[in-house]
């Protein structure tokens, strides 16, 4: 089983950039508070045949909060605020939301590698076919968040694409 750092990150930028596909997971981050990598990795891994454990994703993510906390949600904050800073041009003010853009992109990737690192060191046995939803199922109940409608049709974007 090959799980290699940079073709995850390349295919999440792939998948990522189709539209319904960010709707979704930006929706899921900003409403459920949901990990984006995490939610990625999910639908990449389903790929690959492997569903991931409520205490699989908990390894994921304790292994990764530190870093998402310290530095890409901090960066993400800051991106934030530099579109209400109405003191600073619009020019200079776009090339400042671009830069920490690809400071916010760099420490992504690096939550991939650390969060894949986690699940090689986790040897999932490979399930075919695995479930995808079966995995995100799990990452709602790891989070006590109930299943919905809404829930499961942003989850459905992600899957669809």
């Amino acid at each position: 089983m090959e799980l290699e750092a940079d073709k995850f990150w390349h295919d999440s930028i792939a998948h990522y950039e189709q539209p319904q596909v960010k709707e979704a997971c930006l929706w899921l981050q900003n409403e459920k508070q949901l990990n984006v990598n995490l939610l990625l990795l999910i639908c990449w891994l389903a790929e690959r045949n492997i569903e991931l454990t409520p205490d699989q994703i908990k390894v994921l993510l304790d292994a990764s909060q530190e870093w998402h906390d310290q530095n890409i949600a901090m960066v993400r904050q800051l991106r934030n605020a530099t579109k209400a800073a109405s003191w600073m041009d619009a020019e200079r003010r776009e090339q400042l939301q671009q830069k920490l853009l690809e400071s916010e992109l760099t420490m992504e990737r690096i939550e991939q590698q650390i969060m894949l690192e986690q699940v090689k060191g986790l040897s999932p046995t490979p399930k075919s076919p695995a479930n995808p939803e079966q995995s995100f199922w799990n990452y709602l109940l790891l989070k006590n968040i109930p299943l919905d409608e809404e829930i499961q049709a942003q989850f459905g974007q992600l899957l669809t694409a």
